[in-house]
């Protein structure tokens, strides 16, 4: 709690640090390439490295939840979106880190050379385990973090 007096925001961090409100911030990469794109040619945001320290993997999914109708057009869907260059077309609405390398060789040079994807994503990560009934826990505690 010591430290909360140094936090400006939760959520938001994109606007926040577009509009200077913020000096650092610890956000998705989908977030800072939005953010960084907005600056544009004044962009002085940088990714900060981390060699040394594993960084958490985190991402997105598609599901088809148990009892869904029409599984047949889930699975059309699916095979759709995840056609190389229809995701290499849905980076240019939701710049984020892709795992599907033919859709990153297919998504324009400004993705492929975007600096807040200066980082080899792949190596030095890991992912985050179920907590289980721990995840209560968490979020009590973040939420008693974000009042103060």
């Amino acid at each position: 709690m010591k430290y909360n007096e140094n936090v400006v925001a939760y959520g938001s961090t994109e606007t926040n640090m577009v509009s200077g409100t913020i000096s650092c911030m610890f956000t998705y990469d989908g977030n800072t390439a939005e953010a960084m794109a907005q600056l544009g040619e004044n962009n002085t945001l940088t990714v900060a490295p981390f060699t040394s320290d594993p960084v958490q993997l985190g991402f997105d999914l598609y599901v088809i939840p148990k009892g869904a109708q029409h599984i047949d057009l889930a699975y059309k869907f699916l095979n759709y979106i995840c056609d190389p260059e229809v995701m290499a077309a849905n980076l240019v609405d939701n710049p984020y880190s892709c795992p599907n390398d033919a859709a990153v060789a297919a998504a324009s040079e400004e993705y492929r050379n975007g600096p807040a994807f200066d980082f080899d994503y792949k190596t030095n990560i890991f992912f985050q385990e179920d907590v289980g009934d721990a995840i209560t826990i968490y979020d009590q505690y973040y939420q008693m973090l974000k009042v103060g």
